[in-house]
């Protein structure tokens, strides 16, 4: 297991180490090889490496190219090959930035042997329950029936699988259980044998949920995209997503629909430093006129990385259409807005037009962010819109700005405030003949912050400043109230 880690570790800073070094031309043949081994083309990999050690150019650059045929053949498995690259970098270029780097992988080895064993012994019993687990169901051949009673039944599997999931706390075994769980539930096979989706109409919404929360369980087993199991989490987004199209695996005919929308989108997200990866290339190509609102620039790269705005945030702004002027606000806020929805973004207009109107005079929004800055994980009462936050000290908070002694009390505020804002906008609506809205009324009331609700409740402001709000100046983002 050390070693794993460790590898991991090192692959991390990859690009980092000496790239201003190696002239641009090696530096692009050795990223060439890099994406080779990464996608399991190792002998593609190998031999392109070792075509530029014995270039003229490239065995000025010996120690970089042994440290990548190290690392392909470690990939493979060929542990021996790896360990006879590392040790002759290491022999030929001991004061090199790799060869410290293999020394410390070794001297952790040497030390933590115990561990190494213990880990020997934990993924052998681990190789074993997965074995086991192939007698219920494989994805490798998934519509064969197993003549072996109750194991033919594909929810036996499901079961098997989840109590694995809560035996194992290694990221890397998690990420390969999850993805078992993950073939189920998105429909791998074809015929009525298992999780069958064959169309995605037709295909069971807690199934379709299912395979969503294993999906997001894999994402979190990584760390990033140097890891081994990174490209295998792109290809279940781009599976999940065709499936959702109701197409076959690699289909000329897929096009992106609400449902699949959202997870092409997440391949472009996750190939943003890829921009050869082949899952890619066709997730934009389904996403079709779509596919701009999930590219980044180099020009808004350029403008807006400096300022603080991430890339996971920029794309998540373009998907939900925020106006580039609210990008350097709402990153400020420290929130991973690629999880949250409109909802969130239109809690943050109201902000911004409750403070244009006055009407935060007595408590602001900056005096909410500066008190939040205070309290660990208080930034979500941002995205929430209730008060189940499980976190003692904003819950301790909350009860201060609402004058509640518990949950009950403060509950009960929070639909007060809610109930009359709904029972003005919808006299409002009626007066005005416009009753056709109420549904989107109701979602805006339904959705409101518990932050937005905070600056409610401390400024006393009217639910007919609300109503009036929602329909005089938020017509920029709903369009047709305006008409």
């Amino acid at each position: 297991m050390k070693l794993y880690l460790i590898i991991l570790l090192i692959c991390s800073s990859i690009f980092a180490q000496s790239e201003d070094e190696i002239p641009a031309d090696i530096q692009r043949q050795i990223n060439e090889a890099v994406d080779y081994y990464r996608v399991s083309l190792f002998d593609e990999s190998k031999k392109l490496l070792l075509k530029l050690l014995y270039s003229d150019k490239g065995e000025k650059h010996e120690a970089e190219i042994r440290y990548h045929l190290g690392i392909a053949s470690y990939y493979e498995g060929e542990v021996g090959n790896a360990h006879s690259q590392w040790n002759l970098l290491r022999k030929k270029y001991p004061t090199s930035q790799r060869s410290q780097e293999i020394s410390r992988a070794f001297g952790i080895m040497i030390q933590d042997d115990y561990s190494e064993q213990a880990f020997r012994e934990e993924q052998f019993e681990f190789n074993q329950e997965m074995k086991y687990s192939f007698y219920f169901w494989d994805k490798r051949k998934a519509d064969s029936r197993f003549l072996f009673g109750e194991l033919k039944d594909p929810n036996r599997a499901v079961a098997y699988y989840k109590k694995l999931l809560v035996k194992y706390d290694d990221p890397d075994k998690k990420f390969k259980i999850a993805l078992q769980l993950f073939y189920l539930y998105a429909g791998y096979n074809i015929n009525d044998f298992g999780y069958k989706s064959s169309s995605a109409e037709s295909s069971n919404n807690i199934v379709i949920a299912d395979a969503e929360r294993m999906l997001a369980m894999m994402e979190a087993q990584v760390e990033d995209e140097f890891e081994l199991n990174y490209n295998t989490l792109i290809q279940a987004n781009y599976l999940f997503a065709v499936r959702l199209s109701d197409q076959e695996f690699w289909s000329a005919k897929v096009k992106a629909n609400d449902k699949s929308t959202p997870f092409f989108a997440k391949v472009v997200a996750l190939t943003a430093n890829k921009p050869n990866n082949l899952y890619r290339t066709f997730s934009l190509l389904w996403l079709g006129d779509k596919a701009k609102n999930y590219v980044l620039s180099n020009k808004e790269i350029k403008q807006f990385e400096p300022l603080g705005v991430t890339r996971s945030n920029m794309l998540a702004f373009k998907a939900g259409n925020v106006h580039k002027r609210d990008w350097v606000k709402l990153s400020s806020r420290n929130l991973d807005f690629s999880k949250t929805n409109p909802s969130a973004l239109v809690n943050f207009k109201l902000e911004e037009l409750l403070e244009i109107q006055n009407l935060t005079d007595i408590y602001s929004p900056l005096d909410l962010k500066n008190e939040l800055a205070g309290i660990d994980g208080g930034s979500i009462v941002y995205l929430s819109t209730n008060t189940e936050l499980d976190n003692e000290n904003l819950t301790n908070w909350l009860f201060e700005q609402f004058e509640c002694a518990d949950i009950e009390c403060l509950n009960k505020s929070i639909l007060t405030i809610r109930f009359d804002v709904q029972a003005t906008l919808n006299r409002t609506l009626a007066q005005k003949r416009l009753i056709v809205y109420s549904s989107r009324a109701s979602q805006f009331v339904k959705f409101l912050s518990v932050a937005n609700l905070v600056l409610i409740k401390k400024n006393e402001i009217s639910p007919s400043d609300i109503s009036s709000l929602f329909l005089d100046r938020l017509s920029a983002l709903y369009p047709e109230l305006g008409k």
